[in-house]
Order: structure tokens, then C-alpha cells, then sequence
């Protein structure tokens, strides 16, 4: 019952703000900007035939979107696809001058001959399989790409979630998507961890990794892909003080993280039942639409957590966080936790999650930090 209490405190606050902006609103409570001239956008007609014909611009977190608008000639189909005629689309954004500005341009982008819906199947928000064949979606300012993993076992394939690339049962893959995925020289069996150099980021990789306690560089070569470096200047320990594993609340302890975007708060209890394991229950509430509630156990990865940072929506400084993953066929549920310095100790969290009954999946980037209440 606290829970509940605590998102619907949550939701009302955030309608009252809305009423005290004025009634300049879109119906998603977006602001209208009916003075920007459309006259001269030079995308006017690229995107007619893709569930854009109408220029019309909304205001969302300081950005300047052209939404869908012509969606009656598409059918939604598994997994938020969009068919029409036997053609497959995904809804896709691109990055267009309109005059003077920039705007996000929705459109639906054709990927009729590289999916196949009855094959289809999700490892998470990023990775997916198709025809057989292990992919990832890479976005830039044209929308979004398919960028597939070769000789990748999709049955066994397991992504990492802060790391572009993943495992199977014949090994370990890593890359980007500027160099593609690679698998490196890392035995099967063999223990091993990243650990995120200064300059790492998700789509330009930049890690040592602790194999069987010697420590790699990985390195990047035009025609050998990515591969294994011994480093003998540098010593496991040294390497593995740079991170500190945040610390979970004490087993038996029951912490409730809290947040909220637009009209969608979403409540977070865990409890440690052990230094690997949490018991998480997760509430979102939509309001004047949708429920939904999911409880569980979620294990510890240890292998991600030294290459994982989290920036924290309050504060836009990043901190330490380590993941806790539930996942069952095609649903997962990754949640991260850590402490930022700066806020008193608080626990912050991360969701991940698809399968939210009529609730929209969440992805790392799509709701802001919950904070311990």
C-alpha cells in the first residue's frame, strides 16, 4: 500500500505541474510550437511514404520532434513492428534541417528483407536474432541499422549489456558498431572480467579484461578485428582497485526506489537474500491507463560490473553500478544499483525490462534514475 501511495504522490504532482505551464500542450503533454515556419524544411518529402506526411513539430525534453502522423496504412505487428503489403518497417528517427533548426524527424524505415517475424526473437532492447543470424541495432542521425555478429551461435548467444558483444558456448565476442564484433581469444571456461579504461564508451570500446588473472589490452587492427594484448605492465590488483563493487543493503532489508516520466512512476523494492541474489518487485503505474506489477529473483553478473557506469538524472555525473538479471524465454529484466557520492548514500537504480503487460518495454535510456525513498 506505501508503494501505491508513493506513485500516486508521484503522478498527481507531476499533472499538477503540467496544469500550471498554461494550455500550449500537445496531447502527450509536449509543447506546441506553432511559430517555427515549415516552409522551407528540406525533408518535406522524404518521409511521406513512411508515416510522416504532415510537418508538425512538438517540444520534448528541449528538443524539437516531427512526430508520426500517418500510421491507418500500417499494421502493428509482433515485437513493435510495422507491416504493410508484406513490407516490414520499425519506427526509426532521423536528424533533418528545417531552416535555421534541427529537428527529430519520426518516420517507419523499411527492413523487409532483413527480418523475418516468424524468427524473430529479442535478447534485449539492442540484440535480437533472425534467419539464424545474431544482430544489433545501431542508431545514428539517418535511424536506425542492423549490424550483425558472425558465427555466433543464436541459441546459446547471451549479450553483455555495457559491452557490444556478448557469449556463447564457443566463446566470447566483443566490439562496436563502427568495427563490428569479433570474438576474442578467450577460452570457453575460462574466468574473466572487463574493466573500462578512462575514454569508454559502448560505441568506441576501450577495456583491459582479466582472463584467468593476467591482464589483456584489447586492441583494434583494420584486418585482424579486434584481439588480446598481454600487458605485463600492469597487475591484476592494480587493475581491479580502480572500480569499488557498491555495496547492496544488508540481507533482510527492504529498500524502495522511486521515479517518475510523463505519466508512467515506476516503484523498485529489493531485498538482498544473499551477496549475489536480490528479491526485486517492480510497480509501474500509467496513469489514466495502465498497471502493472512483477516480483522476482534477479542474479548478480560479476563479469559486467567493473565496465559499468550509470549517469544519474538528478546530478548528470556518473557512478559505479552493478546488474542483477531475471530473464525468462524472451522477457528479461536487468536492474542496476548503485550509490552516487554526492546524494547522501542513496541507492540509485536502473531498469531494464520488457514483457510490462500494456506498459511499453524500458530501456536504459528511456526513464530517468530511481532514488531510494
Amino acid at each position: 500500500m506505501r508503494v501505491y501511495t508513493v506513485i500516486l504522490i508521484l503522478l498527481l504532482v507531476s499533472c499538477q505541474n503540467s496544469k500550471d505551464k498554461g494550455q500550449n500542450k500537445a496531447s502527450d503533454g509536449s509543447e506546441v510550437l506553432s511559430s517555427v515556419d515549415l516552409t522551407d524544411c528540406d525533408y518535406r518529402n522524404e518521409f511521406k511514404a513512411f508515416g510522416n506526411k504532415v510537418l508538425d513539430t512538438i517540444r520534448i525534453d528541449g528538443r524539437l520532434i516531427d512526430p508520426l502522423d500517418d500510421l491507418k496504412r500500417f499494421d502493428l505487428a509482433n515485437f513493435g513492428f510495422f507491416t504493410k503489403e508484406g513490407r516490414i518497417f520499425k519506427k526509426s528517427g532521423a536528424i533533418r534541417p528545417c531552416g535555421e533548426l534541427t529537428f527529430g524527424v519520426e518516420f517507419l524505415k523499411e527492413f523487409t528483407d532483413q527480418i523475418d517475424l516468424t524468427s524473430y526473437f529479442e535478447y534485449d532492447d539492442r540484440f535480437f536474432s533472425t534467419k539464424g543470424t545474431v544482430n544489433f541495432w545501431w542508431v545514428n542521425s539517418d535511424g536506425h541499422f542492423i549490424i550483425p555478429v558472425a558465427d555466433v551461435d543464436p541459441k546459446s548467444f547471451e549479450p553483455f549489456n555495457t559491452i557490444c558483444g556478448g557469449t556463447d558456448k564457443n566463446g566470447v565476442y566483443y566490439g562496436s558498431p563502427n568495427f563490428d564484433v569479433h570474438k576474442l581469444d578467450i577460452p570457453a571456461n575460462a574466468k574473466y572480467t572487463f574493466i573500462a579504461k578512462k575514454n569508454n564508451f559502448w560505441n568506441a570500446p576501450e577495456h583491459f579484461v582479466v582472463v584467468d588473472d593476467k591482464v589483456y589490452d584489447i586492441l583494434h587492427d583494420i584486418n585482424k578485428g579486434y584481439f588480446l594484448k598481454r600487458n605485463d605492465s600492469v597487475l591484476k590488483h592494480d587493475i581491479l582497485k580502480q572500480t569499488d563493487l557498491p555495496q547492496l543493503p544488508p540481507v533482510g532489508k527492504k529498500t524502495v526506489l522511486t521515479a517518475k516520466k510523463d505519466d508512467l512512476a515506476i516503484a523498485l523494492t529489493i531485498e538482498s537474500i544473499n551477496q549475489t541474489t536480490i528479491q526485486y518487485k517492480i510497480e509501474m503505474v500509467e496513469f489514466g491507463k495502465a498497471s502493472y506489477t512483477v516480483e522476482g529473483e534477479a542474479g548478480f553478473h560479476p563479469e559486467f560490473y567493473l565496465g559499468t557506469k550509470d549517469m544519474s538524472s538528478f546530478s548528470g555525473k556518473t557512478y559505479h553500478s552493478i546488474e542483477f538479471r531475471d530473464t525468462k524465454d524472451s522477457c528479461y529484466t536487468y536492474i542496476r544499483l548503485g550509490i552516487e557520492a554526492d546524494r547522501a548514500s542513496l541507492l540509485l537504480g536502473k531498469i531494464i525490462k520488457n514483457c510490462n503487460g500494456d506498459i511499453q518495454s524500458i530501456g536504459l535510456d528511456d526513464f530517468p534514475t530511481l532514488i531510494e525513498k
